[in-house]
């Protein structure tokens, strides 16, 4: 099979041939969030001298590592990820967390945009929490089946 120049190339099970490009970016993944908030903000005392946004993801990944403590393994289990990417996430969130203090820089912790996810609550155990919209799981609680699904209001909304 020729191989490309700037893409790939993969033989299908029907013998068709499907090419990629390289230069297109992976989709993002979107993780599994168990804390829901509305957007929040932190000031330092005094001028702040400029604004950090932390998403909802990178605070989820501060709260199961070092709120709760959990192992990088298993936290990377409750919101659909691996490790590594995981590690990623928890170590960007540090840095921004760290840039907001020692810089005195304005906090801000924002949903993220509410058409990719969607609110979900376990019928047998109570436990809420935010999954990418094509989520058809099992709650990572207690495994079972039985989700109900919530409406999230859009900014235009609240």
């Amino acid at each position: 099979m020729p191989q490309l120049k700037y893409g790939w190339s993969v033989t299908c099970l029907d013998g068709t041939i499907s090419l990629g490009d390289d230069t297109m970016p992976r989709p993002k993944k979107l993780k599994i969030v168990h804390h829901l908030l509305e957007s929040i903000h932190f000031r330092p005392l005094g001028k702040d001298s400029g604004r950090i946004v932390l998403e909802l993801e990178e605070l989820e990944a501060i709260r199961l590592a070092d709120y709760e403590g959990l192992y990088q393994e298993d936290a990377a289990r409750q919101m659909g990820i691996s490790r590594q990417t995981f590690g990623r996430l928890l170590s960007r969130a540090h840095r921004k967390v760290a840039d907001a203090l020692l810089n005195k820089k304005v906090l801000t912790v924002e949903q993220g945009n509410a058409e990719n996810f969607k609110v979900v609550k376990c019928k047998s155990c109570g436990r809420v929490w935010r999954v990418p919209k094509n989520f058809k799981g099992m709650c990572p609680s207690c495994l079972s089946c039985s989700l109900m699904e919530f409406k999230v209001a859009s900014e235009g909304e609240r």
